[in-house]
């Protein structure tokens, strides 16, 4: 009986159950279960190049936008995604599908040494992307994936939400409660309650980044150094997928996607814009040193993150959610703007803002965007204001340590692979 209110509801869409109005059409519980069904989501697909990243990309980059549709991506995305997790992606795509290309879309607050997800997911992961040929051959991958739809049968959490998705259809069909959409591609649409109120939603996710994402909470530090002392390696792993791409011949874009305006004040409020550079410098280094080795050209990387009027959802308690079309909080972009990225990346540069950086034009692309930002505060002082008076009561509240470093501490030739526990 329990099994097959599981299959029936299929709560996480692990089961491939049809989906039937009223019933199990709208997944109200399936975000958080993400990265357990994507990995076999891609593997059954026809899908092989991928799409990189967390939950900023996951929901905004279209496999199927006109620019890159040819091409067969499946958006890989997962929310939180570390550097390792994505590197695990990429080497299960080369190693089980013939990937070609990959973008992948890197984020700022994943390269924190002590940002981290708990390490018996990163490894239940690593094993549901090890596969590389027949599964009997795989016993690790097996066995992980005898886990997954074990639980997806039998477990009493999964039938509690299986039994949410029931009680919350109505509710999310008129719009009362939000809910993910997961496409065959990849992508996956978060449907908000139709009378959210984008102010409130923007201060949310600001102070999200302040209390869990840029300063997590069991350590409230943020640092780009390597530390013995955490299991987070991300330039190691940055590096490893640079280095993949290049021994398999991957055509691999790397992309700086955007936050809103408010965000960057918020990041600068709170003391990280220099750590924020030096993330940008250590790319193009790396990505640099990685051609190098192997006497190649560098991969692209993608900047789209700045102060760019293009992207200016400007926003006040009156604001209603049809009135922003780049941004759908501080966080995260639309697949409007995902769409003008993917345009770029292709070769139409229309846009109008962003650019591709290099360890050649590092420098002056900083300096450009220190002057974007001098001129949006100077033309809109009265929102930058509201940010850091309420970043400050903050931070009050929940203050945050940054470890600055004032010029490149990574010997990337010299970066160790760390040990990973089998469990």
């Amino acid at each position: 009986m329990l099994g097959a209110i599981n299959i029936a509801i299929d709560p996480y869409q692990l089961m491939g159950t049809p989906a039937l109005k009223d019933l199990n059409l709208k997944k109200t519980e399936i975000f958080l279960q993400l990265p357990v069904t994507k990995p076999y989501q891609f593997m059954l697909s026809d899908y092989s190049n991928v799409i990189l990243g967390s939950s900023r990309a996951g929901r905004s980059i279209d496999p199927n936008h006109a620019a890159i549709r040819s091409d067969r991506y499946y958006n890989f995305a997962t929310p939180g995604a570390t550097p390792e997790i994505d590197f695990l992606k990429f080497m299960s795509a080369v190693n089980f599908k013939d990937v070609k290309k990959a973008i992948y879309f890197v984020d700022f607050f994943t390269f924190n040494t002590f940002y981290s997800i708990p390490e018996s997911s990163t490894n239940a992961f690593r094993r549901r992307t090890s596969l590389r040929g027949a599964i009997w051959q795989e016993p690790g991958f097996l066995l992980q994936a005898l886990r997954d739809y074990t639980s997806g049968l039998w477990a009493y959490q999964t039938l509690r939400d299986s039994v949410r998705t029931i009680r919350n259809q109505k509710h999310a069909q008129s719009g009362h409660y939000p809910h993910t959409e997961l496409h065959d591609n990849g992508l996956w649409h978060f449907a908000f309650v139709t009378d959210r109120k984008p102010i409130t939603a923007f201060n949310f996710m600001e102070q999200v980044y302040i209390r869990d994402t840029w300063f997590f909470p069991d350590s409230r530090t943020f640092s780009l150094q390597e530390s013995k002392e955490t299991p987070n390696h991300p330039f190691f792993y940055f590096q490893s997928l640079l280095e993949l791409a290049h021994d398999t011949d991957v055509e691999l874009e790397i992309v700086i996607l955007p936050i809103h305006a408010r965000l960057l004040d918020t990041l600068e409020y709170a003391g990280l814009w220099e750590s924020f550079e030096d993330w940008k410098r250590h790319l193009v280094t790396i990505n640099a040193h990685a051609a190098r080795a192997r006497d190649q050209a560098p991969f692209g990387i993608w900047d789209f993150n700045g102060y760019y009027p293009e992207l200016f959802d400007l926003l006040d308690e009156e604001t209603a959610s049809s009135e922003l079309k780049w941004f759908f909080d501080s966080a995260h972009i639309t697949t409007d703007t995902g769409d003008r990225i993917l345009d770029y990346i292709t070769g139409d540069h229309s846009t109008g803002f962003g650019g591709k950086i290099d360890a050649e034009n590092i420098e002056g692309w900083l300096l450009r965007q220190r002057k974007l930002k001098d001129a949006y505060r100077a033309a809109y002082p009265h929102a930058t204001e509201e940010v850091r008076l309420r970043i400050d009561r903050l931070l009050e509240r929940f203050p945050g340590q940054v470890e600055a470093i004032s010029q490149l501490e990574l010997e990337i030739n010299k970066l160790g692979a760390p040990e990973h526990p089998d469990d």
